[in-house]
């Protein structure tokens, strides 16, 4: 579920704006200088008036809600720059998600990291060999994912050649 964009009052407006380095050119990426998301997209904490807890947003969809005066909603916030840090309004559009994977795919942007490369891999190439080498051995997939802190369905597919199909 997205979350709305609560009403920003100046001072958060203004707050939001001295995070961002902004670039005399409006062609130039005007970039997130604050947290990051492991993808690359900038984090702001917001506030709401009258809350005592913030929440967090991309930093994308509140400069183009600030930008544009639209909550992006169920919409994304795709990047002409490709540049997930870029809070340049001119640098973003909205699409759907079917519009997003299309432009995706139309710049190549695909994640082609394979196996341990993967961000969240729990396995090494080298555990795999192992696992495929040495199945079943005297242990079942339940105890194999035991072992190795994955599902029993990761060693089926991986066994398989479901997963990790690259070694």
């Amino acid at each position: 579920m997205i979350r709305e964009i609560p009403k920003l009052n100046n001072k958060q407006i203004n707050k939001f704006w001295t995070n961002v380095g902004i670039t005399a050119q409006e062609q130039k990426c005007w970039e997130w200088q604050l947290m990051l998301t492991p993808q690359g997209y900038g984090v702001v904490q917001i506030t709401p008036e009258y809350k005592k807890k913030s929440k967090a947003f991309v930093a994308s969809r509140v400069a183009y809600f600030l930008h544009y005066g639209v909550d992006p909603k169920e919409y994304f916030v795709c990047h002409k720059c490709d540049n997930p840090k870029c809070v340049n309004p001119n640098h973003l559009f909205l699409g759907n998600q079917k519009e997003n994977i299309r432009d995706m795919f139309s710049k190549n942007r695909q994640n082609k990291a394979k196996g341990e490369k993967q961000p969240f891999a729990k396995l090494t190439d080298e555990e795999v060999l192992y696992i495929r080498a040495n199945y079943p051995g005297d242990k079942t997939q339940r105890q194999w994912a035991k072992d190795y802190n994955v599902s029993p369905s990761t060693i089926c597919e991986l066994i398989k050649r479901k997963r990790w199909t690259h070694i």
